[in-house]
């Protein structure tokens, strides 16, 4: 594959495309986006073990100090996709009626209206209700939690991936100079997204490969671009962008072959192998 150098500043020596100040900056900052990742993913966890546990704690604090009384179920309302139902209880305080809601969870039993069930109260504040089976978690407290649960456990992967890629073009970077090579791109349906596949090259010595990117909106800088500057052996991964000072991508070849045909195929012509 024909590949053009591009010299330096300094008499059109060739020197490692690290020593560019701004491939040095763009690479430092796309770093930076990884650890921001890493942090969030962090205080997303952090958040929802503090909810759990608040949770966890008023529920046992009630059971341990609030007044036990007698009370019916009036209203049962199914579950659905963000929460697991709920009912509604009438009891009796202080001589006065209430009716409060009571939410479920995955374990709770099957009730019917009319059946009794065994309600702690607040006698400071009879809104503040549980059953002897049912610890009557926040909805809003549960979905936040879920939110932030599942947050962390795509924010921590994404940071994790994002500084680890960093490191490695960061070696790759300073052991050669940036070079030219003509490009095609092109993007594959791939169920509900896309996969981006990248013709580095022309005539039988091309490289066809994918593009990695942890997300899908900086893959819009390479849609243009009928040349990308590589730093890399494209046998195996290579560091691309439309310019020395980014975006950057990783460039790499499938190891499935049946993969790697379909990716050559999109382009109208199988690789030499």
């Amino acid at each position: 594959m024909s590949t053009r150098s591009i010299g330096s500043d300094h008499g059109g020596v060739e020197e490692p495309a690290w020593e560019r100040d701004a491939t040095a900056r763009g690479v430092l900052r796309y770093r930076r986006s990884g650890r921001t990742w890493l942090l969030a993913g962090v205080l997303l966890m952090v958040v929802a073990c503090i909810i759990a546990v608040r949770a966890e704690d008023r529920s046992e604090e009630l059971a341990r100090t609030g007044r036990h009384t007698s009370g019916v179920v009036t209203a049962v309302r199914h579950g659905g996709r963000l929460s697991e139902g709920s009912i509604n209880v009438r009891f009796q305080a202080a001589s006065i009626l209430y009716e409060e809601r009571i939410n479920l969870n995955s374990d709770s039993p099957i009730y019917r209206v009319g059946q009794q069930v065994e309600v702690i109260y607040d006698p400071s504040n009879p809104s503040n209700v549980r059953t002897t089976a049912e610890e009557n978690d926040s909805a809003l407290g549960i979905f936040v939690f879920c939110v932030a649960f599942v947050a962390s456990f795509v924010a921590l992967p994404v940071g994790f991936t994002v500084v680890r890629r960093a490191r490695r073009w960061r070696r790759m970077l300073r052991k050669s100079p940036w070079s030219k090579v003509s490009a095609t791109y092109k993007e594959l349906p791939a169920g509900r997204t896309i996969q981006p596949i990248l013709r580095l090259g022309r005539g039988p010595d091309a490289a066809v490969g994918t593009v990695t990117s942890s997300l899908r909106g900086r893959l819009k800088s390479l849609r243009p671009v009928a040349e990308l500057y590589i730093v890399g052996d494209l046998a195996g991964p290579a560091v691309v962008a439309p310019s020395p000072i980014g975006p950057f991508f990783e460039f790499r070849r499938s190891r499935r072959k049946r993969k790697q045909r379909r990716w050559e195929a999109a382009f109208g012509a199988q690789q030499h192998r």
